[in-house]
């Protein structure tokens, strides 16, 4: 795929609902915007947690509040931020410092390999979200099928969708031997040595090429458990790449975009305060 914006949705009971987008950036970077959702009010999080040897939980140091529908930007150099119209972003070109919630990660030509470059969970969908008006408004859609299983504990009860988008980075041979396409796109078959809930796992993943640069994105499906869906009747939650702690290198700081209906009452505003 070549285009400037790539629609993705999931048909329930027949019917197709639009739950994100992504924004193809003419250097390469990209954006992952969520405009589908009723839920007009977002909070995003950034947090601690402890890196290797397996799920640790993280521990929120910060939150921000928003009225203006933050993006996942996400830039070639491996400058990440929340960011969009009337949101303070960004980056200081005095100081050096961010504007607002962001961070430092990996560049896309070496992401990081451990966990994907983003990922979004979604739940609700036909409570919450947007039905697609034509039927192929939508690029790529997954069906009930297509979901992978993702659970932690064996009694976990599976209510929420995960879609995961890894950036992989140039490798001839990679392409040469493990992309094929269905239907006229893309897809690709790998095996995630490093992939930390399943080391060596191997997934089929849908290929979205991103602009000059040799560098892509792959989307892998899964179905899992979480506790906003079983406290929440609908909503989503975007996360990205995240950086290592300046103060504890043992530690990695992430950042989430929550967009279900929670109290922002008290909390810091992202927005620009005119």
């Amino acid at each position: 795929m070549s285009v400037d914006r790539i629609k993705v949705g999931i048909k329930q009971n027949g019917k197709i609902y639009k739950v994100f987008s992504i924004y193809l950036m003419k250097d390469g970077s990209f954006k992952v915007d969520a405009p589908y959702c009723k839920h007009k009010k977002w909070l995003v999080a950034r947090s601690s947690f402890d890196y290797g040897g397996g799920m640790h939980p993280a521990i929120t140091v910060q939150e921000f509040s928003s009225n203006n529908r933050p993006q996942l930007s996400i830039h070639t150099s491996g400058f990440v931020q929340f960011s969009g119209k009337n949101i303070n972003s960004g980056i200081n070109p005095e100081t050096g410092e961010i504007k607002g919630a962001g961070l430092h990660s990996n560049p896309l030509f070496a992401p990081i390999s451990s966990g994907p470059t983003f990922g979004i969970q979604l739940w609700g969908i036909e409570e919450g979200f947007e039905l697609s008006s034509k039927e192929n408004e939508c690029d790529i859609v997954y069906e009930k099928d297509d979901f992978i299983i993702k659970k932690i504990k064996p009694a976990d009860k599976l209510n929420t969708f995960l879609i995961e988008g890894w950036v992989l980075p140039p490798n001839d041979r990679l392409a040469h031997m493990c992309m094929w396409k269905k239907q006229g796109k893309e897809k690709i078959t790998l095996s995630f040595p490093r992939y930390i809930p399943c080391p060596g796992a191997v997934f089929t993943l849908d290929v979205i090429r991103l602009k000059n640069t040799s560098s892509f994105i792959a989307l892998n499906p899964f179905i899992t458990d979480t506790g906003f869906a079983t406290d929440h009747p609908f909503g989503f939650l975007l996360g990205g790449p995240s950086e290592q702690s300046k103060d504890n290198p043992k530690k990695r700081i992430s950042m989430n975009l929550i967009c279900t209906d929670i109290s922002t009452k008290e909390l810091s505003p992202l927005d620009f305060i005119s």
